[in-house]
């Protein structure tokens, strides 16, 4: 099962004298391009800058000429303003996160030299405000491999882990990076793991400061120097089964509990969220996302909020143990108690990743990652795309609006008795509406629906009820429906 879900595109950089720098931002318009978009980050001007990685095709074992790593200036609606191209290469590229450390980005990569995934360097690209590329430093791996890494950025200093699988395809290790706030390179560590296909996948600092906690398959306790001290299991909770993958979100949400974003599988992969107390033992559990579909969170960050009492958690959803073949954006938003305010499902029509959730001062959200009209795999298409909704989960514009397929409009809302709905489909999939009373009874179910359509609740006492809108088997929407 793990060797299902470690799935990554394996695309990696080095900065080599062959790299060419851009110092004014730009449009690219290439119509041959891959564009993959892994992390957004926030500027102090109020938009986003979004980390790309862009090909001529992709190819996995002869990545093609003219490798960048480009920045996306995304304004506070979701459009893209510029770009700016940091790096232009024959060299194999993968862009991975972008962090603000007082006046620099700092940007997380890899190289490969082809035609083989070992021999592999780790880099920091330093940039200052304008991503002029001012210093960097790289760690090279000859024997391994590095399928997966995380990145968090704690008080000042940079923490990344680096999973490192040897070419023998049995040896493996966590490499731990610590990186202060000038960029220099503090220390690294490394903890043997038994097998390939485990280790951590998300770090956090403890509630009390004094050390790091490391969570994957097992939770990792490490000092401040990042000495692993212990590793423990982590909560059962059966008949499931938990999945550690790069989508797990651990933070820190006060003094007394984290708050954690991850995996969880019965019979298909479905989104948790969980409080977890200073001892690491669960405190409450929700089991977010749970239908016939396979969903999985955000990969680079799967938690956002500014407000407390909203916070999002988003990723994507479809019937593939795939996490890049998924045919849906699911977006969910919870209050502090991690209690369900509204769900949504967005863009039906082709294959979608999903690498970031951010909040929005307008206390809505931007997701953004990549997007396929075609199966993947496949020497596929890729391109970027931002999708940006309101508190209410109302989509305020996006990227790509030529290829989405937005949401569910339910309608009126209070209603004297009639439920609408609208949903932009021209496939001709059927559709399925459940209505839910306060004790959690189904009060009415109806099936075979369009995706226009009125249904007559006049028999159902007033009040206030829950709607489930399903798109064949995968749930699209729900919320509160009041009967007046």
């Amino acid at each position: 099962m793990n060797n299902l879900i470690y799935i990554s595109i394996f695309l990696f950089s080095f900065i080599q004298n062959s790299f060419t720098q851009n110092t004014s931002w730009e449009f690219i318009n290439h119509s041959n391009r891959c564009d993959l978009l892994y992390d957004i980050v926030l500027d102090s001007d109020g938009n986003y800058n979004a980390l790309v990685e862009s090909y001529d095709d992709l190819h996995f074992y002869d990545s093609s000429e003219y490798a960048q790593i480009k920045i996306m200036k995304i304004d506070p609606y979701g459009k893209k303003i510029t770009e700016k191209i940091l790096i232009s290469s024959q060299y194999n590229y993968y862009a991975k996160n972008i962090f603000r450390v007082k006046d620099n980005y700092f940007i997380t990569s890899f190289h490969y030299s082809k035609p083989v995934f070992y021999n592999m360097d780790f880099i920091l690209l330093k940039c200052d405000l304008n991503f002029n590329i001012v210093d960097s430093f790289s760690l090279n791996y000859p024997e391994f491999a590095i399928p997966n890494s995380y990145s968090q950025l704690i008080n000042d200093t940079l923490i990344v882990m680096l999973t490192l699988d040897h070419q023998d395809k049995k040896t493996s290790a966590t490499e731990y990076v610590m990186i202060n706030s000038n960029g220099d390179l503090i220390k690294t560590t490394r903890q043997r793991e038994r097998t390939q296909g485990i280790g951590p996948h998300t770090i956090s600092s403890s509630l009390d400061n004094s050390k790091y906690m490391a969570f994957g398959d097992n939770l990792y306790i490490l000092d401040r120097n990042l000495n692993v001290l212990s590793i423990d299991s982590f909560i059962s909770d059966p008949p499931r089964y938990y999945i550690s993958t790069n989508s797990t979100t651990l933070l820190k949400w006060s003094e007394k509990k984290y708050l954690m974003a991850s995996i969880s599988w019965e019979f298909t992969a479905d989104l948790h969220l969980w409080f977890i107390d200073k001892n690491f033992k669960a405190i409450k559990s929700v089991l977010d996302r749970n239908d016939t579909t396979d969903d999985f969170c955000a990969w680079n960050g799967s938690i956002a909020y500014f407000n407390r009492n909203s916070i999002y958690t988003a990723g994507t959803s479809g019937t593939s143990l795939f996490p890049f073949d998924s045919s849906a954006i699911f977006i969910t938003k919870l209050d502090s108690n991690l209690n369900v305010k509204w769900k949504k499902v967005f863009a039906l029509d082709n294959y979608y990743s999903l690498f970031k959730i951010l909040p929005t001062a307008d206390d809505g959200c931007l997701v953004g990652g990549w997007f396929s009209t075609i199966t993947p795999h496949v020497y596929p298409k890729y391109e970027a795309y931002l999708l940006k909704v309101d508190a209410d989960g109302n989509v305020t514009s996006t990227g790509d609006e030529k290829h989405i397929n937005w949401e569910a409009m339910i309608y009126p809302n209070p209603s004297p008795g009639s439920f609408k709905f609208d949903v932009i489909d021209d496939s001709g999939s059927d559709y399925r509406v459940d209505i839910i009373d306060l004790q959690g009874k189904t009060v009415f179910s109806s099936q075979n629906q369009s995706n226009h359509n009125s249904i007559n609740l006049n028999f159902l006492p007033s009040g206030m009820y829950t709607y489930s809108l399903y798109r064949e088997k995968v749930l699209i929407s729900s919320g509160k429906w009041i009967k007046e």
